[in-house]
């Protein structure tokens, strides 16, 4: 017997649905930058709203419907990834490297002491605990969208000594790639030397940009 098909995916918004919850973005987008004081009085000028509403339409519903619910952080993510596509529209730039240091995770991992003869092998304590620590970056990649760029991206990622825990990719309507990566393996909180070692390393791999 054959396994039963899997459930279609559900189908995008509807043309108008779409289109209202670009506006709504656009509206609470502006209404935040205007309460932290950023971009002054171009705020009100209709290039920067047709400007902002035309980045949001070349991205998916699935990526813009996330900032329905913004707080700061979440401004400061859009507004970077907006810049970051933007550069990339510059071949000259290409391919762009973002990263960030997230956060830090402290983990306790048992250590073997030294076993003595006569003890008891299964004693607590013979077992020390030694406390890691694990660093987490967030990396921002942009480039033209190719096929099988996913997959080069995630050899470059590991090749850098990374492990990907999270990941999340965008294509847009005029064929260009944002892919977001939460990852641990970097050794330290900076990401300038993180940015550095995966642009020289994305040398190894065609087709990044």
């Amino acid at each position: 017997m054959s396994a039963p098909m899997p459930p279609p995916p559900p189908p995008p918004p509807p043309q108008h649905q779409e289109e209202g919850i670009h506006d709504v973005v656009v509206l609470r987008i502006r209404d935040h930058l205007r309460q932290t004081g950023q971009h002054g009085d171009d705020l009100d000028s209709p290039s920067f709203a047709d400007r902002l509403a035309r980045h949001l339409r070349r991205l998916p519903c699935g990526y813009f419907i996330g900032y329905l619910d913004l707080d700061a952080g979440s401004l400061h993510e859009f507004l970077r990834h907006w810049r970051i596509l933007d550069d990339c529209a510059d071949p000259d730039k290409r391919p762009i490297f973002h990263a960030r240091f997230m956060t830090a995770v402290h983990m306790h991992v048992h250590r073997s002491a030294p076993y003595y003869v006569g003890g008891d092998k299964d004693d607590d304590d013979h077992q020390e605990l030694d406390t890691v620590t694990m660093f987490l970056h967030e990396i921002v990649f942009s480039g033209v969208d190719r096929p099988r760029i996913l997959a080069r991206l995630t050899a470059l990622v590991s090749e850098v000594g990374l492990n990907v825990r999270e990941a999340h990719v965008f294509t847009t309507v005029d064929g260009f790639l944002l892919a977001i990566f939460l990852v641990d393996g970097w050794e330290t909180e900076d990401a300038g030397d993180l940015i550095t070692k995966l642009k020289e390393t994305s040398a190894l791999y065609s087709g990044l940009s």
